[in-house]
């Protein structure tokens, strides 16, 4: 299996994010099966709320 994961923070623009002052407002992450061509899970862990994503498992929190 393969999993790959990507993080949304919010920071100042053109600045590395600090984690102990910029949020991750965002975490999406794909699982698939090695020679497969479409993952088998899609999922977003986000801050607040967040609009549908078509194909995705959206989970939202309240806090990090």
């Amino acid at each position: 299996r393969i999993f790959g994961v990507n993080c949304g923070v919010f920071g100042a623009a053109g600045v590395f994010p600090e984690p102990q002052q910029d949020p991750v407002i965002a975490i999406a992450a794909v699982a698939l099966r090695q020679g497969a061509r479409e993952p088998f899970l899609r999922v977003v862990f986000t801050l607040l709320s967040c609009a549908p994503l078509r194909g995705a498992t959206v989970r939202s929190f309240d806090s990090e």
